[in-house]
């Protein structure tokens, strides 16, 4: 029962907070545009900006996915683990290190596959830093939300 409600409190937070780091990412990817890799206006390529602008934007969204992810497994894992504690010490360890190897391994997974896709499809580091900026700026700010979201409160990690 308690399980339950954690999982769906889980997912109200994390939608809530995308919906915050959404406007963010937006605002950078406007940033991206008119600045980077150079001022749009004196490009002499405006595509390149462009292409800068979607490749944040999709590692962005593969942040966002390895948390989805890590959050569905955390919510099992902890439920599993607090069952196996009442039972014996080493079983409920074993489920805690399994889940979270796995949301590990989802977010290292997503970066990896993201990154070298980009790589193959562009060869251009370029593009691959700036899916990688989004990747991890989303990933930082979720992070720091989770904090002071929880600055003040008992409940604080």
């Amino acid at each position: 029962m308690y399980g339950k409600l954690i999982r769906e409190g889980s997912f109200t937070f994390l939608k809530r907070e995308y919906a915050i780091l959404g406007i963010f990412a937006l605002v950078v990817s406007m940033f991206i545009l008119l600045f980077f890799p150079s001022p749009i206006w004196q490009a002499t390529n405006p595509f390149t900006n462009l292409y800068m602008v979607l490749m944040y934007l999709l590692g962005s969204v593969l942040s966002g996915l390895a948390g989805l992810i890590g959050i569905s497994i955390a919510t099992i894992a902890n439920r599993k683990t607090a069952i196996l504690a009442q039972e014996s010490l080493p079983k409920a360890f074993m489920a805690g290190f399994r889940g979270g190897g796995v949301m590990g391994m989802a977010v290292v997974g997503t970066s990896l596959i993201g990154a070298a896709i980009i790589y193959l499809i562009f060869k251009d580091p370029g593009l691959v830093l700036a899916f990688s900026f989004g990747a991890s700026s989303l990933a930082l700010f979720a992070k720091a939300g989770r904090r002071n979201i929880y600055k003040n409160s008992r409940y604080c990690c």
